[in-house]
């Protein structure tokens, strides 16, 4: 006589009716693409025109490189702007002295044709 723990012990190594039915049927396969139906898609001679993951990877590395590049360049001509700033502001100063030096040297040279 089969016992409930015989049957229990059944169902864990054969199919159940319930098993059966998740699994699809022929007419279930029909939705699907056939060979002959992915062919018209791409093959795998196809897809050796595209970029890879490696490929891809590869390129992020050098955009990566090339922008940190960029940036440093940016650090660079940020502060030789500041340099820029720094010897603008002295550049009036430096014009007034000069204005005030010639004019004391003409002031000079006419005390001096004088003597």
């Amino acid at each position: 006589m089969i016992t409930d723990q015989d049957i229990a012990k059944l169902t864990v190594v054969f199919a159940t009716k319930e098993d059966l039915a998740k699994f699809a049927t022929k007419e279930d396969l029909v939705k699907f693409a056939t060979k002959e139906d992915l062919v018209k898609f791409a093959t795998k001679e196809d897809l050796v025109k595209f970029a890879t993951k490696e490929d891809l990877e590869e390129y992020n590395l050098s955009l990566a490189i090339t922008f940190d590049q960029v940036f440093k360049r940016f650090d660079d001509i940020e502060a030789d702007l500041a340099e820029l700033k720094k010897i603008a502001m002295m550049v009036p100063v430096m014009y007034r002295t000069l204005i005030n030096h010639g004019q004391r040297i003409s002031s000079l040279e006419s005390k001096n044709s004088l003597n």
